[in-house]
């Protein structure tokens, strides 16, 4: 271990009389330590202690410099101190692997130490004599190892904190150490590719300096209980895999405190992914062994309301307590999607179309069924190396996505494919044009000299491929035709939420009943990577009367996220928007959906309560070893509105405040929510707060259809004495008319809107 010796005071810095020769003498034992100036001002001096600092520099495990003899002239002319051919300097080089950042290029001094005794260190300064006592001893009685945990659930991090002076070798920065831990427990200092023993040698170590790990106690886990991996600070070679080499970073320096962590707070030694519960590895620094032991916990899931009644546009927190999920104690991790290693919160209502157990994906030449899908989030699960996925949903049909053609409503696809590119194209087939379809979509790549989609496009090798060769259009296969397919993603971000109805107008020439394909292009690259792709519908059937003609078919992912380090609580929220007659036929409306979010948005068609309501779903693995599905719900209820006069009588000249009060309208929880009254006397609802009947349909060409949702467009009139209130002869009410006169009588002439008091109240007046 080097001393660093600093000498801070004003009467040593360099003067302009005195020149940078006033050095402050300092003794090391009565020998002088020489000391130079930093461009602080401040002095410096660097001692080891001899006989160990050349065994170690022998043995290639330090690089302290050049070792010579002191030269006298270095040392300050004081009365009985001199410097002897008993003290050596190591001298600077570039190459010296011990003090890293010191201020300067600093020789470093020895001296010789007796083990056990005390080294004085002093700062002649007259009567005012200073003197720092070390003592030069083995430490191992102050040398320990924590872990950031007590149990682990697989895949975990496991993050070490090893204190030992011993180790703090260079007093200016960080000390890094690399131990093998299995094998022959040989350490390296800084990199070097010299593995000591340390406890082999006679360096002052004795049970410390050595990490030892079993990594499979109980020797029953195919692949362990514990595995070493590269991080941002150590890439492993196979020598380091097979020792289990470990690399311990000084947290800050000079402190002798030392983590197996990297800037982004992952670790070098993870549990392993199928480490089977209430096994155990153990880790072992200063003869002090300590179990690692694989543990599972159970889950639970809370959606909090703080009133009595969810409403529409209110956000409400979603929480999930599983300790299991929280893989790394050092940070605060979120539960993605794209994370095969996450389970999803998961809401679903009707049925949207979702990867399942029985969809097909095929890439390249590797054709399989999925197994893999994940329950209640339905996440396929995909290994790719290509341009070309393509995703086959087996008995789900074409005339599926609109619900046929008496459906009034709008059809989504959610899709996200971030775990294996940045951007894809995506095209909707069926299955008896897929051929045709995938062929098309490769020929660019071919063109480009690419490997093909699916390896029966054309007769390239990777060696034709790599010659430059490529096919002639004539030389192309007959694949048929490719009319049947639709583009729903045009080299876009790898996830989004699309309408998709445009594209379903495109497929006429499609059978209906045939099988939904969906050919995806890209650089597609993952193993195990986990895709979504769904379909989902809002809308209505009929009138829209029955609770069954109303479709909501919809599939929405939390990704939750760690309230703080090492917690295992993770916080999502929900919020949901209420559908009326005037938003119905809005794709707008739909257009909010949030389907994949840390605080997704989601749709209400109607009342949801008691068995009805939205339910969360999470598929805990739990401390039993047995997934099991953890939900909650909370109930979305649909309100009646209430409509009050602020009085009961009113005179010629009285202003007439209307109040309407109905949480269902408040549809956005961040903004105040304003209705107004039709003014184009063309509308079936013209002099009505309301929407016009030609906004309300006017996504889906309904624009002059009576529809009988609630009265499409409708929300509030004032009558007198149950007379309308539009002008004479407007001829679109079949009420009788009040009979005034002009366009400036009616009330979407008094500048009349109904304004919410608030954001979210749910109060209009």
């Amino acid at each position: 271990q080097v001393i660093e010796v600093i000498v801070n005071d004003d009467q040593y810095r360099t003067d302009e009389n005195r020149g940078d020769s006033y050095m402050p003498i300092v003794t090391v034992d009565d020998n002088p330590l020489p000391m130079y100036q930093a461009t602080s001002g401040n002095w410096y001096g660097y001692f080891v202690e001899k006989d160990k600092a050349m065994e170690a520099q022998e043995m290639g495990l330090f690089n302290f410099g050049m070792m010579a003899e002191l030269n006298t002239d270095e040392c300050p002319t004081v009365d009985d101190i001199e410097c002897t051919t008993d003290n050596f300097k190591f001298e600077f080089s570039e190459d010296r692997n011990v003090l890293a950042e010191p201020p300067g290029r600093p020789n470093i001094y020895a001296f010789g130490f007796t083990e056990g005794s005390d080294i004085d260190v002093e700062l002649e300064n007259g009567a005012d004599t200073e003197t720092v006592t070390l003592s030069y001893d083995t430490v191992e009685d102050y040398a320990g190892l924590m872990l950031d945990r007590g149990a682990y659930p697989q895949s975990a991090h496991v993050h070490l904190e090893v204190t030992d002076a011993w180790l703090n070798i260079d007093p200016t920065s960080e000390d890094d150490w690399y131990f093998n831990t299995v094998g022959d427990y040989g350490a390296s200092y800084r990199g070097t590719d010299n593995y000591v023993v340390l406890q082999d040698t006679g360096l002052m170590c004795d049970d410390n300096c050595v990490l030892m790990i079993d990594p499979d106690r109980q020797g029953t886990n195919e692949n362990g209980v514990l595995k070493v991996v590269s991080n941002m600070d150590h890439t492993l070679t196979e020598h380091e895999m097979e020792h289990y080499t470990i690399l311990l970073a000084e947290g800050s320096p000079n402190s002798g405190v030392f983590t197996n962590s990297d800037d982004d707070d992952a670790a070098n030694l993870m549990i392993t992914d199928d480490a089977r519960r209430g096994t155990t590895a153990t880790i072992d620094y200063n003869d002090s062994p300590i179990d690692i032991a694989v543990a599972n916990s159970f889950a639970s899931i809370d959606i909090q309301l703080d009133d009595d009644t969810w409403n529409s546009g209110e956000e409400i927190p979603v929480i999930i307590e599983d300790n299991d999920a929280n893989k790394n104690g050092a940070s605060d991790e979120d539960l993605l999607v794209a994370d095969g290693s996450s389970i999803i919160p998961t809401l679903v209502t009707g049925s949207p179309i979702t990867l399942d157990d029985n969809s097909m994906y095929s890439t390249g030449d590797d054709n399989y069924m999925s197994t893999e899908t994940t329950t209640f989030s339905k996440r396929g699960t995909v290994s790719a190396d290509g341009n070309t996925l393509v995703l086959r949903y087996d008995g789900q049909p074409l005339s599926l996505l609109d619900h046929g053609s008496d459906f009034k409503g709008f059809v989504y696809f959610n899709y996200h494919f971030e775990s294996l590119t940045d951007s894809v194209s995506v095209t909707l087939t069926n299955a008896d044009s897929i051929d045709a379809v995938v062929a098309e979509s490769c020929m660019d790549n071919i063109f480009e000299m690419k490997l093909t989609c699916l390896g029966n496009v054309g007769a390239l090798s990777q060696s034709d491929i790599d010659d430059g060769r490529y096919l002639a259009d004539e030389d192309l296969p007959d694949f048929g035709s490719a009319e049947c397919s639709a583009t729903l993603v045009d080299n876009d971000d790898a996830s989004g939420y699309v309408n998709v109805d445009d594209a379903l107008g495109m497929l006429d020439n499609c059978n209906d009943n045939d099988n939904i394909v969906l050919v995806v292009n890209g650089m597609l690259e993952g193993d195990d990577a986990p895709v979504v792709a769904d379909f989902m519908s809002f809308g209505y059937t009929d009138d829209g009367v029955q609770g069954s003609e109303r479709v909501a078919d919809q599939i929405i992912r939390i990704e939750a996220e760690e309230t703080d380090d090492n917690t295992g609580v993770f916080e999502g929220a929900l919020e949901y928007i209420m559908v009326n007659q005037l938003n119905v036929l809005m794709q707008s409306t739909y257009d909010s959906v949030d389907p994949i979010s840390d605080a997704p948005t989601f749709i209400v068609f109607e009342d949801m309560t008691d068995e009805d309501a939205p339910k969360v779903t999470y598929l805990d693995l739990g401390a039993d070893g047995v997934a099991t599905q953890v939900s909650d719900r909370q109930e979305a209820p649909s309100h009646s509105g209430v409509v009050t006069f602020d009085s009961g009588n009113y005179k010629i000249a009285d202003t007439v405040t209307v109040t309407l009060t109905d949480p269902d309208l408040n549809t956005d929880s961040e903004l105040i929510d304003i209705y107004t009254v039709v003014r184009d006397s063309d509308s079936r609802v013209f002099g009505k707060v309301g929407a016009d009947l030609r906004e309300v349909g006017s996504d889906l060409g309904l624009e002059n259809t009576k529809e009988t949702f609630g009265e499409l467009g409708r929300l509030l009139d004032i009558t007198f004495d149950d007379a309308d209130w539009p002008v004479v002869g407007d001829g679109k009410s079949s009420a009788p008319t009040c009979g005034f006169d002009g366009d400036g009588d009616g009330l979407h002439a008094t500048g009349f809107s109904l304004v919410e008091t608030g954001v979210a109240t749910g109060v209009f007046v």
